[in-house]
């Protein structure tokens, strides 16, 4: 997740992205009892001398899966769009553009967050521009013999496989 947080660093800090959605919960509770959000969150206050002004990141503490980061995290945007519009009383609202989201996540799992996401969109009747970013693959390790790192890269790969599959099968791909 670290390697993810540091992905999209570059782009915020250049203006290229205005907002950062930290998304997910663990189903686990994780390693050290905190959400995947809450560690990617953590990983950027690192990079910071000072938080970004309240609004720029966003935290998403509930999804579980795929799907539910999509859908949340849709909610997030459309919320965001509402609260630009009532900030702006009186003005004709002119068309806007749609918002841009770029996706970065592990490389097997791109796939299917895209997939999720444009569906997700198109079902709530959101225009949005979808990205993926390509962040370089960073395997596992630390399982203590490499033979079990490159094992878990498999899993992961398998894994994900299935669940676009899965995914398929529901109807939201």
């Amino acid at each position: 997740m670290a390697s993810y947080t540091l992905d999209a660093w570059p782009a915020f800090l250049q203006g290229a992205v205005s907002r950062l959605i930290f998304s997910g919960a663990h189903p686990g509770g994780g390693l050290r009892n905190v959400s995947e959000a809450h560690a990617m969150v953590d990983v950027a206050l690192s990079l910071v001398e000072q938080p970004p002004p309240a609004g720029r990141w966003l935290l998403e503490e509930k999804s579980t899966s795929t799907r539910t980061n999509t859908l949340f995290s849709l909610a997030m945007i459309r919320q965001q769009q509402q609260q630009q519009q009532q900030q702006q009383p009186g003005q004709l609202h002119t068309a806007q553009p749609p918002p841009s989201v770029v996706l970065i996540t592990n490389p097997f799992h791109q796939l299917r967050s895209y997939l999720t996401l444009r569906k997700a969109a198109q079902q709530a009747g959101m225009d949005v521009q979808l990205y993926v970013a390509a962040p370089p693959f960073a395997g596992h390790c630390g399982y203590g013999h490499w033979l079990l790192d490159a094992a878990m890269d498999q899993v992961d790969f398998w894994r994900d496989v299935g669940a676009l599959g899965y995914y398929r099968l529901r109807g939201w791909l």
